[in-house]
């Protein structure tokens, strides 16, 4: 079983930050930022079982703060805490005159066989949380991932179609949703705070992208991307990030 989602949740979690400085290599931070504000929240499930041999449940939990037991029909309860991945690489984007920084990578493979592969990009200038459970019994294995993005005031989302391919690999990725293109962005969402409030609240905060195109060289992880892009709303959005691609 395996299910997976974005949802964009307008919530202010408080409570668990502490100030810090955030790392400026791609790894974990030693502590939470005082905001602690999640701007956008996704998940996984997928459970796996080589036999019908039963045995004592144990527990193998890899994550940045808890401990919790996975069970894949329910949702995650709360926050996550931090730290998180910050500061993988840099650059920024431009839409409307107004240019806001890149730091923050992340990389993940939706869909993957020898006729067409699907991997999921997120950049933006915030915080990369996740929670990552696993419980075995017998042969029985559920692994259940979580993530979210913290405390960013830009996010851009893009789905990279690839065919004849089992790995992303540099290329040109026209924004095609019809499905003609052997290379095509699919869902390219673009999520901006205008407001001030840290958070997608408003329609004018959010646009999918109508046309254009984005460009991605070099090798994974250390991707080089580039985009120009025509949103749904009239908004050009112009951009690039040099650094690497996180993935849990």
């Amino acid at each position: 079983m395996k299910y997976s989602s974005l949802v964009v949740v307008p919530l202010l979690l408080s409570g668990c930050g502490s100030d810090s400085t955030p790392d400026t290599a791609g790894t974990p931070d030693t502590a939470s930022t005082t905001a602690d504000v999640l701007f956008s929240s996704g998940g996984s499930c997928a459970v796996s079982d080589s036999s019908d041999s039963t045995g004592t449940a144990a527990e193998n939990v890899t994550t940045v703060a808890s401990t919790e037991a996975v069970n894949c029909p329910e949702d995650l309860a709360g926050g996550l805490d931090g730290p998180g991945i910050s500061n993988t690489g840099n650059r920024s984007l431009t839409v409307d005159g107004v240019t806001v920084p890149l730091t923050t990578a992340i990389f993940d493979s939706i869909f993957s066989n020898s006729t067409e592969s699907i991997f999921d990009l997120q950049l933006h200038n915030g915080e990369h949380r996740s929670l990552v459970r696993t419980i075995t019994n017998g042969s029985s294995t559920a692994t259940r991932i979580d993530t979210g993005t913290y405390n960013a005031s830009a996010v851009l989302s893009m789905e990279l179609a690839q065919s004849g391919a089992t790995q992303l690999a540099s290329g040109s990725f026209d924004v095609d949703s019809t499905g003609t293109s052997s290379n095509r962005a699919v869902d390219v969402v673009f999520f901006i705070d205008k407001d001030g409030d840290g958070k997608p609240t408003t329609p004018e905060e959010v646009s999918e992208a109508a046309s254009g195109n984005i460009n991605l060289s070099g090798t994974a992880p250390d991707w080089v991307l580039s985009l120009d892009i025509t949103l749904q709303n009239g908004s050009a959005l112009t951009g690039n990030y040099t650094g690497v691609f996180h993935s849990d």
